[in-house]
């Protein structure tokens, strides 16, 4: 797995070696666009289900939550705060309270949506991405294809809240480029290998509402287009306002702490099996690897 790993993300290092640290203001649109161009892509993930099934799919899945998890919680402690810290001078307490309220934040909203779906459908079990993978197999096409409108109401809720989630990674990626070209590769690739889970969840939402694979790719595609949304507005507020970035980050990584500490990581422990598990570390120790690649690349 490790070697995929490096065969993988080889050229993003070196992309990352070649780029400047601080890009000019063109550049910086050109490099955010394409990051949340890249991120809504991973929409389209949800058709690994039909060549990937059960169990082959749960054992692909386990390292690559792992490795969201190391590389959202390496993106925090050796790229998001050193770079806030370097800028600031200091991790003062303006700071310290926006990395909490990214945490609490996130926190609040899942367990919302939590709610909602637990009264709703009887589930109380949306954000791990792997409870929705079945392991049986589908079921044929015709029995299950809906238009939205009739499809099971949980639906548009899954679809509002990926509209908003992907809003905020789009946010995120565009203040990380703001402040730095190495933060924005950093962040963006770890916003992406969080999505890759987090999109196969959704897809797997959808198609249980009653929509057809082919329905749920586009619509989960369409809602993960407000990341370039959220990328845009993020640089029209971030170059009028040089604070804006300042506030952005740290909030982002209190925000990165909990997807990685309290959904990620829980996954891995609630879903793997003796065996599997470790499969689930190594991506964890992976991901965090890459982060400390990234970090050399960068020069810091």
């Amino acid at each position: 797995m490790g070697s995929g790993f490096g065969l993988l993300f080889g050229p993003v290092l070196c992309v990352a070696a070649s780029l400047p640290e601080r890009a000019s203001a063109g550049a910086v649109w050109w490099y955010t666009l394409g990051a949340t161009l890249t991120i809504s892509a991973l929409a389209l993930v949800g058709i690994l289900t039909l060549y990937l099934q059960g169990e082959r799919l749960h054992a692909w899945l386990l390292p690559m939550v792992g490795f969201a998890a190391g590389a959202l919680l390496g993106d925090v402690f050796l790229h998001l705060l050193p770079e806030l810290v370097e800028r600031k001078g200091e991790l003062d307490l303006p700071s310290s309270l926006l990395i909490l309220l990214g945490t609490l934040t996130f926190f609040l909203l899942e367990q919302g949506l939590r709610r909602w779906q637990a009264e709703h459908t009887g589930r109380d079990d949306h954000e791990a991405h792997l409870a929705h993978v079945s392991t049986s197999p589908p079921r044929p096409e015709g029995e299950r294809r809906r238009s939205l409108l009739h499809a099971r109401p949980f639906a548009v809720v899954n679809l509002g809240t990926d509209l908003l989630h992907n809003l905020i990674d789009g946010l995120v990626v565009g203040g990380a480029f703001l402040f730095s070209t190495n933060l924005g590769i950093a962040t963006t690739i770890a916003v992406a290998l969080h999505e890759i889970p987090q999109e196969l969840g959704d897809y797997a939402v959808l198609v249980q509402a009653g929509l057809g694979r082919g329905q749920a790719l586009l619509y989960n595609f369409l809602t993960a287009l407000s990341a370039v949304a959220g990328g845009v507005l993020a640089l029209v507020i971030g170059q009028s306002s040089e604070s804006f970035s300042l506030l952005l980050i740290p909030f982002t990584a209190g925000s990165f702490i909990y997807l990685a500490v309290g959904d990620l990581i829980p996954e891995i422990q609630a879903h793997g099996r003796p065996g599997h598990t470790a499969s689930g570390v190594v991506g964890l120790i992976v991901g965090i690897a890459l982060m400390v690649a990234l970090h050399f690349v960068g020069g810091h």
